[in-house]
């Protein structure tokens, strides 16, 4: 009986151990996200420096990154719009 209840503890005390750690780390996944978003706003970073599939948070990095080349595809379009106008002028 004591084998057994020793064994619980060891698991339990390894689940907590996990989920510690998965608490600790997911902030700072979404923290480095959140300032590499930051810095390709303000344009110190190319867009596509934006990670995608980011270990633990990837729906969010996909979304963003998603965005990112939707948002940069219609400003390609935009400008060659604008190059086909100035042609005309």
């Amino acid at each position: 009986m004591n084998y057994l209840l020793s064994l619980l503890i060891v698991l339990a005390v390894a689940l907590l151990i996990w989920l510690a750690w998965r608490y600790t780390t997911l902030p700072r996944r979404i923290d480095m996200l959140t300032h590499t978003v930051h810095r390709a706003a303000h344009g110190e970073y190319p867009p596509k420096a934006i990670p995608a599939d980011e270990h633990g948070i990837e729906d969010l990095s996909n979304a963003i990154r998603a965005l990112v080349e939707a948002q940069q595809a219609q400003i390609d379009g935009l400008d060659a719009e604008r190059a086909k106008l100035a042609a005309v002028l």
